[in-house]
């Protein structure tokens, strides 16, 4: 009645001003009553009012709402275009709030595009306008639609800051009705963090405020997500789905609709019932082809190919996956920054394993069709896709011809993260305030986040980073290619339901099918927490507690190593031979240092006879009792670590015809930490002395020394560092070496350019690992000078992007310099990708906090074999770990299988 009523007044109006407000007025009430298609007719009678009159602010305003209705239809490129048509008039007439409020609107349409680095251009500028014209509600817009981005490219630690930020501005401002909307962003990202109890708190309190704004598209939206949170209850999932699905449809809603029954068929697919899951996802699929919504119809055909493949329809599973990796790389590639295309990999990793495996049945049905070569090629596309893009534009030179005023930012950018870096550190082992450690956090992630938006525009303003080629994973007849008659190429792939290996040799390929993820992860992190024993530190533990429990951990190593050995060699075992081993791990088994298991070849039995008979001598200390004489899988055979088979291609390319560097030896060592140790060497009071206080490992803080320093960052000197530099120094010609110990080992000189001029970089230091943000993850250099003044010490993985380092050999003889943040697909994210990019061909890095004097003379040994010996790095480093495993003080695989070789192994 009412609406009819309107429609008369409408016409009965003269053509002025009035009446095209009215039209406006109708078109929104049309709108919020669901009736999309006639409110756009009015809208766009407006339009042509408003430009009748010249009237730009009106004209502006309705070309918004024309793309907010165009949105709602799921026409997301005809609301684009709209909106920059808007933009164009605000930015004429110098409103910086109108242009932000449209900045906003664009940014949302490439969110739902999957334009993501697009979408964050947009809103950053958006939120600068906002916090220029002092607008409260449109900065917390702004952070919440930065959120968005992030939570669907996989960062939801990162959204859910945003969200958090988003939130709390809403409170102040008292906005119930965007209270509502942030708590349910909140929501979703606590549910991609599996905190189903917080989720759950923040989407209750989300839904009771739409209701009471009467929102019902809000309200839909809410429930739908509760009904995602049932994993354990589908009756009660599939109610919430039904409850959402009116009020959308009441509203016009096709967009979110097709989202509603995109769970819908995920949930009969959890039930085991994929004919009904096919019943309802082709219609999603259908909305969703329509809005161009690339990141939604992706996890349909992904969702479509597992309804087929439980229906027996391989073929058919095959085409709609195959589909869903065309989108889905689609977006990655154009996700702008290397950390967006990371995560998002990590997002979708799920669609390559389903792709993999399917791949397998179908060679298990049809052994002869070849289908195993296409699932190793598979695996290789899921894997080290940055790292390889990363090392194929290093070779470009993308910095060349830069804006310097670009560069330049870069540089402040770095300067502001390692100094808020830095602060963090501080205030984390004074366990610092609550609140300050929070909002230094959001702080870095900030910095982060804009340098991350700079080194983007690096990229993409270089003429030679637009014409690089997207490097393609390598088929089985490249990775051949790669391959010597003597070399062995196993590539892992974890799955939920099953995992497989590949053994590739220059001339064949097998593969085998393994135990699902969690029975591997589950064996490797056993083995690898009974390594890492020693390095571990319980506050008030005595001596001889702590000896009692390092021999337990000791006597049940071998057969722990034994039975994971047994799963995932095993089935290749008859393979091995005396081969070097180039293995692509996966999951927690990147945590496992292959050298240190025991060979498969070895029965399981001899095995634990041997400790049985060991652990029975009579006079043998508790340590020595440990079963360190079984043969371990390095005797025998030459490791190599790689993130990808793909990359090795890439670095190969890379160091072709590449000369080599005309300096040997460049050693950072034996830093100077604190004020105290400063005036200690500056005064000459240093002695030997030191050398016999208790060994420390090459870890920047343990508990204990938390403890003692009263909550200082405690960073012990290494005195074995100063030994091991000396010693390597020793065994190359004088003339060509670079040395900087004490209070040379600055971070300045690790960063001169001079150093590129050498084939070997060691750095023997304390090592940083951040698992949450990687670039930070560092070596610790010397943190003040001669007069105990601070200065920043911390060369960050970030830093080394901007390197040229052709070196052959990097060596970092530190703690944990292996690790970093473990990334779905793109694996281990840290310093040895930093220093690959810088050019180096291979690179030594460590898995756990390692031992200062093992250490040391490990790494003498390993050089003596290199420089004296004249060995390949590779053969170097194994037979190093022989004579430490031979020597009876160092045969516990903590003391020597840290270390591994990343890189060209020839």
């Amino acid at each position: 009645v009412y609406y009819s009523y309107a429609l008369e007044l409408v016409r009965s109006i003269k053509q002025d001003r009035e009446a095209v407000t009215a039209l406006t007025s109708l078109a929104i009430v049309l709108s919020e009553l669901g009736e999309s298609r006639k409110a756009l007719e009015y809208y766009e009678q407006a339009l042509l009012q408003w430009r009748a009159f010249k009237d730009a602010f009106g004209e502006a305003q309705t070309l918004i709402n024309l793309g907010l209705v165009r949105t709602q239809l799921g026409e997301i490129r005809v609301a684009l275009d709209h909106y920059d048509k808007a933009l164009a008039v605000w930015q004429k007439l110098g409103n910086r709030f109108q242009a932000a409020e449209t900045l906003t609107r664009i940014g949302l349409a490439y969110d739902n595009l999957g334009e993501w680095q697009r979408s964050l251009e947009y809103t950053t500028q958006a939120r600068v306008l906002y916090r220029a014209v002092d607008n409260k509600r449109g900065e917390a817009v702004a952070l919440n639609n930065l959120g968005l981005v992030y939570g669907k490219s996989g960062e939801s630690r990162k959204a859910l800051n945003y969200y958090s930020q988003s939130l709390a501005i809403w409170q102040m401002l008292g906005n119930r009705r965007e209270m509502a909307n942030s708590l349910g962003n909140i929501g979703q990202a606590e549910a991609q963090q599996n905190n189903q109890p917080k989720a759950l708190e923040a989407y209750q309190q989300s839904l009771k405020l739409w209701r009471e704004a009467g929102d019902r598209r809000g309200e839909a939206l809410v429930l739908q997500r509760l009904g995602d949170l049932q994993t354990d209850a589908p009756q009660t999932a599939l109610e919430f789905y039904q409850q959402a699905l009116p009020l959308l449809r009441t509203a016009g809603d096709s967009l979110r609709t097709a989202y509603v029954l995109l769970s819908i068929g995920n949930l009969h697919l959890t039930q085991g019932a994929p004919q009904q899951a096919l019943e309802v996802l082709p219609q999603a699929l259908t909305i969703l082809q329509t809005s161009g919504d690339r990141f939604y119809e992706a996890q349909t055909l992904y969702s479509l190919a597992r309804a087929q493949r439980a229906l027996g329809n391989l073929t058919a599973a095959r085409q709609h996956i195959e589909a869903a990796l065309t989108k889905a790389e689609a977006l990655r590639t154009e996700a702008g920054s290397q950390q967006l295309r990371a995560s998002y990999l990590a997002k979708v990793h799920k669609f390559y394993e389903l792709n993999v495996d399917l791949l397998m049945q179908l060679q298990q049905a049809q052994p002869s069709a070849g289908f195993e070569a296409l699932a190793l090629q598979a695996s290789e596309r899921a894997r080290a896709r940055s790292l390889v893009e990363l090392l194929t534009e290093a070779h470009a030179n993308i910095r060349v011809g830069v804006d310097e005023t670009l560069l330049a930012r870069e540089q402040a950018l770095t300067q502001q993260l390692n100094a808020k870096a830095q602060r963090q550190l501080q205030l984390t082992a004074q366990r610092g305030n609550a609140a300050q450690l929070q909002t230094l956090k959001q702080e870095i992630s900030a910095l982060e986040d804009e340098y991350n938006q700079v080194e983007t525009e690096i990229r993409q303003s270089n003429p030679h980073y637009a014409a690089l080629t997207q490097p393609q994973p390598l088929s089985l007849s490249e990775i051949q290619q790669q391959l010597d008659a003597d070399s062995l190429f196993l590539e892992y792939a974890l799955g939920e339901e099953r995992s497989w290996l590949w053994a590739v040799t220059k001339t064949s390929i097998t593969s085998f099918p393994l135990p699902r993820r969690a029975q591997i992860e589950s064996a490797a992190l056993q083995v690898r927490d009974l390594l890492i024993v020693r390095s571990q530190r319980s506050r008030g533990e005595t001596a001889r507690q702590r000896e009692v429990r390092i021999a337990q951990a000791d006597a049940q190593f071998p057969a722990t190593a034994a039975a994971l050995s047994q799963i995932i060699l095993g089935p290749v075992a008859s393979q091995l031979e005396s081969r070097r081993l180039i293995v692509v791990a996966d999951g927690a088994l990147q945590y496992v240092p292959f050298g240190a298991l025991p060979s498969p070849n070895e029965e399981g039995g001899r095995i634990k006879d041997e400790i049985k008979r060991q652990n029975a001598k009579e006079g043998d200390s508790a340590i020595q009792r440990s079963a360190f004489r079984v043969h371990p899988l390095i005797i025998d055979h030459e490791i190599i670590t790689l993130p990808s088979a793909s990359t090795i291609a890439v670095l190969r390319k890379e160091l072709a015809g590449r000369p080599v560097a005309p300096k040997m030896l460049a050693v950072f060592a034996d830093p100077v930490f604190t004020p105290e140790e400063a005036r200690r060497r500056s005064s000459k009071v240093r002695t030997g002395a030191t050398l016999a206080a208790a060994t420390p490992s090459r870890s920047i803080i343990h508990e204990d020394e938390k403890a003692a320093s009263g909550g200082s960052l405690a960073i012990p000197q290494l005195p074995f560092t100063r030994q091991e530099a000396e010693q390597i120094l020793a065994l190359a010609p004088n003339a060509e070496n670079f040395k900087a110990l004490d209070f040379a080992a600055t971070r300045t000189a690790a960063l001169n350019p001079a150093l590129g001029q050498y084939r070997y970089l060691h750095f023997a230091t304390h090592g940083f690992s951040d698992s949450e943000r990687p670039g930070l993850s560092a070596l610790v250099l010397s943190l003040t000078d001669e007069t105990g003044k601070p200065q920043d010490g911390f060369l960050r993985a970030h830093e080394l992007y901007n390197l040229k380092l052709p070196a052959e050999l990097v060596v970092l003889s530190a703690c944990q310099t292996g690790l970093g943040k473990e990334v779905k697909g793109e694996g281990l994210i840290g310093l040895t990708r930093g220093f690959m990019y810088a050019g180096a061909a291979r690179v030594v890095v460590s898995l756990w906090n390692v031992n200062d004097k093992a250490t040391a003379d490990l790494m003498t040994s390993f050089y003596r074999q290199m420089l004296k010996e004249n060995q390949r790095p590779a053969a170097a480093l194994r037979a190093a770990q022989i004579q430490m495993w031979q020597h009876k003080q160092w045969s516990a695989p903590y003391y020597w299988a840290a270390f591994v070789l990343q890189g060209e192994w020839r």
